[in-house]
């Protein structure tokens, strides 16, 4: 008889192994109960199934099927994670379905939503732990954006010594948002008042026992740290400005401006009303010329916050130019006259100051009407409520 190496035996050991794990029954079961529900329409219902038999055993169908449903479901982010697991393991067995798992994956790779979980670096107090909905986030991911499945997130930020803050964040389908972790503020260390201590002092006198106190040391903490601050406007504030401009035809345009916004997805809708002025360049050729105008717009912008205290905005808006004083053909004082526009404007740079309810902007304006016409502008807007 042909002799037996004790290798060959681990080898087919490994392999009996190796055949009865990839026939689980319980795997496989649940693999066909999903594959019915999606069937009969019950995606949810499906992805659990998937999702069980995945735990059981992961096998590339099994994958694909788990991450096909996940895509139904709208979790890109979880489909496209799922996808290059299949990929993986489809390469690892020389399985052909590799392709098919790389093509789905590349497929929805451009159509994922994204979240930053932003920490500043004075805002790292010791031992601080920040979760999502429960769940732990790594600090190696934190300020970097990663893939999401739209939907609703709650963070949680905190430390021992100190109170937690609560951070809600709304991610739109191939939307990008930023949870910004505040400064936590320390708690107030509470002190027991006690009684001096009395400490016996011997004198010369052996006969003679003297007391003297001791002031206790009582701690003193850091002084408490001013909350953190965000651009992430809150829901519903409002806002009054003053602005200075000067238009592309070389007139300065002071003005007024008032804000109102709400929250919208990772930024916010902001409706913005401006009031400039004008004084028209007088006509030599007419010594009563006293020409004025007045522009009123009225503006739809939508802001996004690219990093703490720093946001950029973008929009449309209408308005009118109200023209005063001036003369007619006739030589004399002319009737006010009204003139309608419309508008693209941006907020290339709008910064929050400090601790501050404040904002500093600059807003250019392309003013649509007889001539394209460019107005730049800077503001100081403060919110008051």
């Amino acid at each position: 008889m042909p002799r037996i190496s004790p290798t060959s035996l681990v080898l087919c050991a490994l392999a009996l192994v190796a055949t009865r794990a990839a026939a689980d029954p319980a795997g496989e079961q649940l693999f066909r109960d999903g594959r019915e529900l999606l069937k009969q329409g019950k995606v949810d219902l499906a992805c659990e199934k998937f999702q069980q038999s995945r735990e059981v055993e992961a096998k590339v169908g099994t994958l694909l099927n788990l991450g096909d449903c996940r895509e139904r479901q709208g979790k890109l982010a979880t489909a496209w994670d799922v996808f290059l697991e299949a990929k993986s393991l489809a390469a690892m067995q020389k399985d052909p379905r590799a392709a098919e798992a790389e093509r789905r994956a590349n497929a929805i790779v451009g159509q994922r939503a994204f979240l930053t979980v932003a920490v500043a670096p004075d805002h790292r107090v010791p031992g601080l732990v920040v979760t999502r909905n429960g769940a732990e986030v790594p600090p190696a991911t934190w300020d970097q954006a990663l893939p999401i499945d739209p939907g609703s997130y709650v963070f949680e930020a905190k430390a021992q010594g100190y109170a937690p803050a609560i951070v809600k964040v709304e991610i739109a389908p191939r939307g990008r948002g930023t949870a910004t972790v505040p400064a936590l503020t320390k708690l107030a260390v509470a002190v027991t008042p006690v009684e001096p201590p009395v400490t016996p002092v011997v004198t010369p006198d052996p006969g003679r026992l003297e007391t003297r106190h001791v002031d206790p040391v009582v701690p003193n903490g850091p002084p408490t740290p001013s909350a953190g601050w965000k651009i992430d406007p809150p829901l519903g504030r409002g806002a009054l400005g003053v602005a200075l401009g000067a238009t592309s035809d070389g007139d300065l345009t002071p003005g007024l401006r008032a804000i109102v916004q709400t929250e919208a997805g990772p930024g916010a809708i902001r409706g913005v009303f401006n009031m400039q002025y004008v004084r028209v360049p007088h006509d030599p050729s007419y010594s009563g010329d006293n020409s004025n105008q007045f522009a009123f717009g009225l503006g739809l912008d939508y802001l996004v916050a690219w990093k703490p205290g720093f946001a950029s905005a973008a929009g449309i808006g209408v308005g009118l130019d109200l023209f005063t004083g001036g003369y007619d053909n006739n030589g004399g004082t002319a009737d006010p006259s009204v003139g309608l526009w419309k508008a693209v404007r941006m907020s290339p740079i709008i910064a929050r100051l400090r601790g501050k309810p404040v904002e500093l902007g600059l807003h250019a304006v392309i003013i649509v009407q007889s001539h394209p016409v460019l107005v730049a502008t800077a503001a100081v807007d403060w919110f008051f409520w």
